[in-house]
């Protein structure tokens, strides 16, 4: 006669046992939280819950969130019920109030009490098929009992009847214990009527104990590692191939049973802690993840106005974002947890999106400075290849060019190379060019500093016989001088001073009156100023001094006439004002001369 496994018939309440331990203490949790929750609150927590998938979650939650709610609301409808009656009105005029958070709780409950209604129904179904399926295979198990085919075809036929058996779901929990009695019954009787021997049974019996044995070595060594869930979801895998296994020998079923159990009731001691713990780190990881959320949106606030300031952002937004991930290693499925994933997520893309803008922009104003640069590089082009026929203006331009350039702004990166080079290309072409015929100048100068060297060595050997000879020489000579051209700036005021101070010294060897000679000298002054580049500012300034001086005298003439006018008309005022008049004299000899060389210098103004 087979033995039965008594073990078998109370698995299923130990094990429930173990897991009902860890769902109360998941309740229990999950119960704290959503005492803390406000109306509002639980409300956002059953619309998440609306959307959730698995049903299982649904029903573990639906009537915590439910009757948290209803404690709220009642409480509320209380506290206005008291207050009503402490304003003085009376309990049988109170009519409560309909709120629309009341009203879309309920609507909500409907639809998950319909979810759960329908995932009940489908699940009974289930069960109630299996059933049916597990009736079956006893009925086949039984008809083995009459069977006529061969042992070996009959055992084959059994063991697939094992198999189906084993892969069967579960069934109804009120028919559990009868429909595994009823079969363990049915499976000794096949036993019996096989009339298996001694030696085969115990050796069946010793193959199911090694093979739960083995189970046992792998529980023990579950509970020696670190806990996870994955080690609980192995333990779930062990129990349910332990209750497929068949019967151990009487002797050896509680033993076996109770190594097994103590292993799984570590492991579950181990998990409750591991709850704990878990719920404690992901409060303190909610913590962090709201700090980072107001941080990410804090950079969001600041005014970024060049790449490098993006630059800045970027490389805080990236170092929160790390953060962040050695924050969400346990990938919380609490509504707080998915609800902080969002407005973290929502804050990152308010930053991107903000830079993107940005760059955006930044790509349509290099474009629009990389165009103003191509023009600015067609205008240099343009100076550099043309005529030129004023170069300091051209060189100018050139400057000004530059400046704008500097003033300008960045290009696409792609494109700052190329567009730089042809730029400095064509004003290197300028300045080169530049160079060049400031050096044909420098040249030829230097060759006309020669010449007017070799025309003063001339002028100095000259010896006129008369004043008119001179003059006459004299205006050659300037008009040679003239025809020479310019010399080296640095030697033009040297060798004009030569030239004038030559000129005078040959004035100077007539026997002439001073008057004549400042008037000649003032006279080869002018010409000498009239055949230079900048004539008309040295004539202007010679004009100015001129008329200074006349103005001055002329203030002093009439401070001396009306020195004389003090003294009248005596013969002894005559004699004292003697000096005056002599200063009167010489004041006016010296305004005629003067007005002299104004008009001179008036003359050569108008002489273009």
């Amino acid at each position: 006669m087979a033995v039965l496994d008594p073990t078998m018939e109370n698995f299923s309440s130990n094990f429930s046992n173990s897991n009902e331990q860890i769902q109360e203490l998941q309740q229990s949790l999950l119960k704290q939280k959503y005492k803390e929750y406000s109306r509002e609150k639980l409300l956002k927590a059953f619309h998440q819950l609306k959307k959730e998938e698995d049903l299982k979650i649904i029903k573990q939650e639906y009537y915590l969130i439910r009757d948290e709610f209803i404690l709220k609301t009642k409480t509320e409808e209380e506290q206005r019920l008291a207050n009503f009656l402490l304003e003085g009105g009376r309990k049988e005029d109170y009519v409560g109030v309909s709120d629309p958070i009341t009203d879309e709780f309920y609507e909500i409950t409907n639809q998950i009490k319909e979810s759960i209604r329908l995932y009940n129904s489908n699940l009974e179904l289930e069960k109630q098929n299996n059933l049916e399926e597990r009736k079956k295979l006893i009925e086949e198990l039984k008809n083995l009992l009459n069977s006529d085919e061969p042992i070996a075809s009959t055992l084959k036929s059994f063991k697939i009847i094992q198999e189906k058996w084993k892969l069967t779901g579960h069934i109804p929990q009120s028919q559990t214990k009868e429909i595994w009695n009823n079969y363990q019954h049915h499976v000794s009787k096949f036993y019996e009527f096989l009339n298996i021997n001694n030696e085969f049974r115990q050796l069946e019996l010793k193959k199911n104990y090694d093979h739960k044995e083995l189970l046992c070595l792998k529980a023990e060594d579950l509970s020696k590692e670190k806990y996870s869930e994955a080690i609980f979801h192995e333990l779930q895998k062990l129990h349910t191939e332990w209750k497929k296994i068949g019967l151990v020998t009487k002797e050896k079923t509680d033993e076996i049973w109770q190594r097994f159990k103590a292993a799984s009731d570590k492991i579950h001691a181990t998990r409750q802690e591991y709850l704990k713990d878990y719920e404690d780190k992901r409060k303190q990881f909610f913590q962090t993840k709201t700090a980072l959320c107001e941080k990410i949106e804090n950079l969001n606030t600041k005014e970024a106005q060049t790449a490098k300031d993006w630059d800045e952002i970027s490389n805080e937004i990236i170092a929160t974002q790390k953060e962040w991930e050695t924050c969400d290693i346990l990938q919380s499925k609490a509504l707080e947890d998915i609800e902080i994933k969002k407005r973290f997520k929502i804050a990152l893309d308010v930053f991107y999106d903000k830079k993107r803008a940005f760059y955006h922009d930044l790509r349509n104003l290099q474009t629009d400075n990389f165009h103003k640069k191509n023009e600015l590089c067609k205008k240099t082009e343009e100076l550099a290849n043309g005529t030129i026929t004023d170069w300091e203006q051209t060189t100018q331009a050139i400057k000004d060019i530059q400046q704008e350039w500097k003033e300008i702004g960045a290009v696409p990166a792609r494109k700052s190379e190329k567009i730089w080079q042809r730029f400095r290309k064509a004003c290197d072409d300028f300045f080169k060019l530049k160079s060049e015929h400031y050096a044909a100048i420098k040249i030829e100068q230097e060759n006309n500093y020669t010449k007017k060297e070799e025309l003063l060595t001339e002028i100095e050997k000259y010896q006129p016989s008369s004043i008119d000879e001179w003059r006459t020489y004299l205006s050659e000579v300037q008009q040679k001088w003239n025809a020479v051209g310019f010399v080296p700036l640095v030697n033009k005021d040297k060798i004009a001073q030569r030239f004038t101070q030559l000129i005078n010294v040959k004035y100077d060897s007539f026997n002439i009156d001073e008057k004549q000679r400042k008037q000649l000298k003032f006279e080869n002054k002018i010409k000498n100023i009239s055949s230079s580049t900048d004539k008309l500012e040295l004539l202007t300034k010679e004009k100015k001094e001129v008329e200074q001086t006349i103005n001055v005298l002329k203030s002093e003439l009439l401070q001396l006439e009306n020195n004389v006018a003090f003294f009248g008309k005596s013969k002894k005022a005559v004699e004292i004002c003697a000096p005056f008049y002599e200063k009167i004299e010489k004041a006016k000899a010296e305004i005629e001369t003067l007005q002299e060389k104004l008009k001179m210098i008036t003359i050569a103004m108008r002489n273009k």
